[in-house]
């Protein structure tokens, strides 16, 4: 029998194409005339589902390919937080009938965590959905207390992102002046001022000298 990868027989046909035997197997009757018989194929057609995504949804998209070609895909293809890498299988010279998916890979995103004056604390590349492996520490701020970052998206990144970290203003202090022998006195001083002392009183055999920390600014 001939074969012929890829094709199905169809039969032998005359020089002037006119179809003698779907057979594989030719009669031929030898006479004083030449005669000349030509062996015809017909290339297969092969069935290609691509499951191509919509939005978020995998929907077939099916094609009919003559064996040997390509296939090509002008649909989109979306998916969420995804970008698209290729085909789980080859599309080039096509053998046989295929059930094609597209693969993604999980796009990734720059997180930037900055200081309360701009500078920056540690920059990431995270990968969507996915939250930030480093957290920097907050900085220490004079007359600021209760740092916390402006937002918690780098928990769950699904976009580019600069988290900067805020606080909130003191707007004043308590300072407690202890004598001995004396109740305590407590005053309440804003941010940057100079405490105001109370009068000591004196003491037998000592002289007042200051206090033991320092109560300006």
């Amino acid at each position: 029998a001939v074969t012929n990868s890829g094709y199905t027989w169809l039969g032998w046909y005359s020089e002037n194409n006119v179809l003698e035997t779907s057979s594989q197997t030719l009669t031929i009757t030898i006479d004083d005339s030449n005669v000349s018989y030509i062996a015809k194929w017909i290339a297969n057609k092969y069935v290609i589902s691509l499951n191509v995504n919509t939005g978020n949804e995998l929907n077939p998209n099916t094609k009919e390919v003559t064996y040997g070609d390509a296939v090509t895909s002008n649909v989109t293809l979306n998916k969420t937080g995804h970008d698209f890498v290729g085909w789980n299988q080859n599309l080039i010279n096509i053998k046989s009938n295929l059930d094609v998916y597209p693969i993604f890979e999980k796009h990734s995103f720059t997180v930037i965590f900055k200081s309360f004056d701009g500078s920056i604390l540690h920059t990431e590349t995270v990968l969507y959905e996915e939250a930030a492996n480093v957290v920097p520490n907050f900085p220490n701020r004079v007359g600021y207390e209760n740092p916390r970052w402006d937002s918690e998206e780098y928990k769950k990144v699904t976009k580019d992102l600069v988290i900067t970290v805020e606080y909130d203003k003191i707007n004043s202090y308590q300072v407690t002046f202890n004598v001995e022998g004396e109740l305590p006195t407590t005053v309440y001083v804003n941010h940057g001022d100079n405490a105001n002392a109370p009068v000591v009183n004196n003491k037998a055999g000592y002289t007042f000298i200051g206090w033991d920390k320092d109560i300006t600014n």
